[in-house]
């Protein structure tokens, strides 16, 4: 698993807690991800993966720009603790 970002959400339950949204990669399952990530205060939310031939015109794009991290293979999660 691959922690992409994570920023406050802008919310909080009390003042000695940060609300945080996190977007993280992985090739494990929705499943397995809430087994490792899951608790009651936590939200976890699979973002599907583009179709191939998407990807492939983003890739294109970005090479033509040189870019060379577009595109990158893997599950993305959104985890949200509450």
């Amino acid at each position: 698993m691959k922690i992409i970002t994570y920023l406050p959400t802008g919310e909080t339950t009390g003042a000695d807690a940060i609300e945080l949204d996190l977007l993280v990669a992985s090739r494990d399952d929705l499943a397995t991800l809430i087994g490792s990530l899951g608790a009651d205060n936590v939200v976890i939310e699979e973002i599907p993966r583009r179709p191939p031939l998407v990807l492939a015109q983003r890739r294109a794009a970005a090479w033509q720009c040189g870019r060379r991290d577009v595109g990158s293979p893997g599950r993305s999660a959104f985890a949200r603790a509450q």
